[in-house]
């Protein structure tokens, strides 16, 4: 297992870690997992690059390529736990 890459201050980050490995015909594939602050026991999601590879390289790079594009979709971690803050400040 390989981390790949932070996003954000270490205290709300997301880490992209990869999971390569070898098929019985020599071919490779690779799955990501995104964990929120840097735990699995959070926020988590897991996929895989499409297809298979001739090389670990052509893997690991796919996968981390389909991992950018989730993290690139998502809102940014402080602005979720901003909102989620801003329901539990209510007044009574």
């Amino acid at each position: 297992m390989q981390n790949v890459t932070h996003r954000g201050d270490p205290s709300d980050f997301r880490t992209i870690q990869l999971i390569p490995w070898q098929d019985v015909d020599g071919s490779w594939r690779c799955q990501y997992r995104i964990l929120e602050g840097g735990t699995a026991a959070t926020d988590q999601r897991v996929g895989y690059a499409e297809g298979t590879f001739e090389t670990l390289p052509e893997a690991i790079m796919a996968a981390k390529q389909a991992a950018q594009r989730v993290i690139d979709s998502l809102p940014p971690p402080n602005i979720r736990s901003q909102c989620a803050g801003v329901l539990i400040e209510r007044s009574y």
